[in-house]
C-alpha cells in the first residue's frame, strides 16, 4: 500500500481509533481445550521499570580530591580507572591523556557503583591507537558525556540507570534513562539502544523553561584546528530496538513548565544523518510523537526507518510532526490497542505482573493462572484531555507499571484484555513449569464473537478503499493518494 506521507496523520488518526483487538487464533485442541502459545509479547518482553536499570546495593563513588580511581576487572584481573578532577562542581575526567588509562586494552568492567552525583567527562581518546571497551553493568550515573567523534574508546552499558548521557561510539542494553528535565539520550555515531526504558522527564528547571525530548539527534559539527574550516560529523548508525519511551507532557505547576517535545527528535541541525532505524517500540508522549525533520535546509537525512512502531493515546498535538521528511520510511506503524504486561516476578510465594495501560480508555484485564482466575480494572492512560486537565502531577501517577499481586506461587498465567468481551486479546503468556498448558477455547470468546464480519467499506481516496472490521480492524488498500480528512471532511469510518 502506498499512502501519501502528507496524509499519514489523518490516518494514524483513524488507527488509533480502529486499532487491532486480533482474536487469538485456534490452537491445537486436546479434550476440548486448545494448546496456550506464547506471542511475540513473551518473546520480546516490554521494557518496564522492574526489568531495565539498577538493582541491589550499589558502591557510591564520592570524592573531592584531584585524582580519584574506580576498580574494575580485565580478562579476570583487577585495576584502577583513574578520574580527574574538573574546575566544574562535582566533575570528574577519564581522561586517556595519562598513561595509566591509555595503556588499558580489550574489555574492563565495572560493577555496581554509583555516580549519580557526579558529571563525568571522557577526555584525549584520540590518543588512544588500540581498542579499549569501558563495560558498567549496574551502574547509576548523573551525566555521562562521552566525545563526539569516532574513536578506539567504546563503551557499553548493562541494567545501568542513567539520567543522561550524550556521546558516540556505545551500546546500551536493559538500561533506564530519565528522572530529569533535560534530554536523557543524545547520540551522535554509533549508538545502539536495546531492550531500554526512557520516562519520567517531566521536572520544572531551577532557571530556566526546558523543551525536553526521550532521544534528541541533532548531530555535530567542529572547527578544523589546522585549516580554520568548519567540518560536519554526520550522525551515523543509530539504532533503538524493543525500546519504550513514556514521556507524556505532563503540565507543572509554575513559572517553568517542563515540555515534552517528542519521544524521538531527529531535527538535523549541525551535520547530516544516514542509517537511523527505530524498531520494535513503543512510544508515547510528546507534543508531537515523531518528529523527523531537517532544520537547515542544506542538510540532509538518508536511510530512516520506523518499524513496528506502537503509538500510545498521550500524544499532545498529534503522531507525527507535520513536515515529516520525505526520506523517512514507517513500516507497520499502529496504535496501543489493548494493555500490555511487562515483567511478571515469581518469588516469596507470590507472583507480580507490572501493567501499563497506554491507552485512552478505561481497560480490563483477567489473569487466569493455574491458582485461578484474577480480574482488575486499569484506569484511562494519558490523553491531551487529561494532560490539559492536570489531571497528573507527576509521572508516578500514570497507569504505568502497576503491579498486581497474586499471593500465589503461580506455575502459569494467561493474561488477557477483556475490555471488549467480544474481541478478547492475549497480552502474555508465562509458563514456570516444562508442562504444556490447555484451557477451554471459551476463555478467548465464542466463535460466533471471533467473526470478521465488515461492517463498513467504501473508498477513501483516487484508487485507495477502505474496510472495517467488526473487531475494530481498518484495513486501507490500494495505490495511490488518500483523501485530505481533516476537521471539516471527517474519514467515513469516523463513528
Amino acid at each position: 500500500m502506498k499512502v501519501g506521507k502528507k496524509y499519514l496523520c489523518m490516518l494514524l488518526a483513524a488507527v488509533m481509533i480502529c486499532v487491532s483487538m486480533m482474536p487469538v487464533s485456534v490452537r491445537a485442541k486436546e479434550d476440548g481445550k486448545i494448546k496456550i502459545e506464547q506471542t511475540r509479547a513473551d518473546l520480546q518482553v516490554m521494557p518496564d521499570r522492574y526489568n531495565t536499570g539498577v538493582s541491589g546495593n550499589l558502591i557510591p563513588f564520592s570524592s573531592q580530591e584531584a585524582k580519584a580511581t574506580v576498580p574494575f576487572m580485565a580478562g579476570g584481573q583487577p585495576g584502577e580507572l583513574i578520574l580527574k578532577k574538573s574546575g566544574e562542581a562535582n566533575t570528574y575526567n577519564i581522561t586517556f591523556d595519562i598513561a595509566e588509562n591509555r595503556q588499558l586494552s580489550g574489555k574492563v568492567d565495572f560493577y555496581n557503583y554509583d555516580f549519580s552525583g557526579y558529571k563525568l567527562n571522557t577526555l584525549g581518546t584520540e590518543s588512544v591507537n588500540h581498542k579499549i571497551t569501558l563495560a558498567f553493568h549496574n551502574c547509576k550515573f548523573g551525566i555521562l558525556a562521552k566525545e563526539y567523534l569516532d574513536s578506539n574508546v567504546t563503551y557499553e552499558f548493562y541494567n545501568c540507570t542513567i539520567r543522561r548521557f550524550f556521546g558516540s561510539n556505545a551500546r546500551f542494553e536493559k538500561c533506564y534513562f530519565g528522572g530529569s528535565y533535560e534530554d536523557p539520550l543524545v547520540p551522535f555515531r554509533h549508538v545502539e539502544v536495546l531492550d531500554s526504558y526512557v520516562a519520567d522527564l517531566n521536572y520544572a528547571s531551577p532557571d530556566r523553561e526546558t523543551h525536553i525530548d526521550g532521544t534528541q539527534i541533532y548531530g555535530y559539527s567542529y572547527k578544523d584546528k589546522k585549516t580554520g574550516e568548519t567540518v560536519k560529523s554526520d550522525v551515523e548508525d543509530i539504532r533503538f530496538s524493543n525500546c519504550r519511551f513514556e514521556v507524556p507532557n505532563i503540565l507543572l505547576e509554575g513559572a517553568n513548565k517542563a515540555t515534552v517535545n517528542a519521544c524521538v527528535m531527529l531535527q538535523l541541525e549541525y551535520a547530516d544523518g544516514h542509517n537511523i532505524t527505530v524498531e520494535d517500540c513503543l512510544l508515547n508522549g510528546g507534543s508531537q510523537t515523531i518528529f523527523a525533520h531537517c532544520k537547515k535546509d542544506y542538510l540532509k537525512m538518508d536511510n530512516v526507518l520506523f518499524k513496528n512502531i506502537k503509538i500510545g493515546s498521550a500524544k499532545y498535538n498529534g503522531h507525527l510532526y507535520q513536515d515529516i521528511d520525505e526520506h523517512v520510511t514507517f513500516e507497520n506503524f499502529s496504535g496501543v490497542d489493548a494493555l500490555f504486561v511487562g515483567s511478571v516476578i515469581r518469588e516469596n510465594g507470590k507472583t507480580s505482573f507490572s501493567v501499563s495501560n497506554d491507552t485512552g480508555r478505561e481497560r480490563k484485564l483477567r489473569i487466569i493462572t493455574s491458582r485461578g482466575d484474577y480480574d482488575y480494572t486499569m484506569e484511562a492512560g494519558a490523553t491531551r484531555a487529561s494532560l490539559e486537565a492536570k489531571q497528573y502531577s507527576s509521572f508516578s501517577q500514570l497507569p504505568e507499571d502497576r503491579l498486581f499481586t497474586i499471593n500465589e506461587a503461580c506455575d502459569y498465567a494467561l493474561c488477557l484484555d477483556v475490555t471488549d468481551e467480544d474481541f478478547i486479546k492475549q497480552i502474555r503468556f508465562v509458563n514456570f513449569t516444562d508442562n504444556d498448558v490447555y484451557l477451554e477455547q471459551d476463555c478467548f470468546g465464542t466463535k460466533e464473537q471471533r467473526e470478521n464480519d465488515v461492517i463498513l467499506s467504501g473508498a477513501c481516496g483516487k484508487n485507495v478503499t477502505f474496510t472495517l472490521t467488526k473487531d475494530y480492524v481498518l484495513t486501507v488498500s490500494g495505490n495511490g493518494m488518500m483523501q485530505d480528512y481533516h476537521s471539516k471532511l471527517l474519514p467515513p469510518w469516523t463513528e
